[in-house]
């Protein structure tokens, strides 16, 4: 499958999911979030708003009090690229580009300061690789913070054989779904 099926047989599934099984499938991925090493000794964390039927990954806000937590906003100048900001709760946050919510807080990014990037997705596969909704965000910020802990979220069914990637595209360092932890084999180095 391509990108674009591979999107749309997935979103159409986490669509399809209750609102009960939403709440449940973000509680059980918080809670496997919250044995990660990498999130506990973190100082600054970052999260998003889920959409779309995404897991939500907000619960960890209050289960882990003494953590700085920022969310995405997408600026349009220069180059639509995707920065951090200080979150301290969901009021916060209002809706921005593409309709999903961002953070209000002016000032400068928090990019350089983050430890762990929590990362939506629509798909990933056991090398790590993720398939996001199609804007590249994710991945230009991978590539300019290659230091930052990258963990994919996800329900398991978004576990697939393999994503098609393309050169730029910046492998995870891990992956939790509401079902566990999926160990990931990283990709062999590409040819230079």
């Amino acid at each position: 499958m391509d990108k674009t099926a591979i999107r749309r047989h997935l979103r159409a599934l986490r669509q399809q999911l209750s609102a009960e099984q939403r709440r449940e499938a973000s509680d059980a991925l918080v809670q496997r979030l919250l044995e990660a090493p990498q999130i506990r000794q973190a100082g600054v964390i970052a999260l998003y708003a889920p959409t779309a039927g995404e897991v939500d990954p907000c619960g960890l806000m209050e289960r882990l009090p003494g953590k700085i937590w920022v969310f995405p906003r997408v600026e349009s100048v220069p180059g639509r690229l995707m920065h951090f900001y200080p979150v301290a709760d969901a009021c916060e946050l209002r809706e921005g580009a593409y309709g999903i919510l961002e953070p209000t807080t002016t000032g400068h990014p928090w990019d350089d300061r983050i430890d762990v990037v929590i990362t939506p997705l629509v798909a990933f596969d056991a090398r790590g690789f993720r398939l996001g909704m199609g804007g590249g965000f994710y991945d230009r910020f991978f590539a300019r913070h290659p230091e930052a802990w990258r963990v994919g979220v996800g329900h398991a069914f978004q576990q697939v054989d393999e994503v098609p990637t393309q050169v730029w595209d910046m492998p995870l360092h891990h992956a939790v779904t509401d079902a566990g932890e999926v160990v990931l084999s990283p990709p062999t180095p590409r040819p230079a």
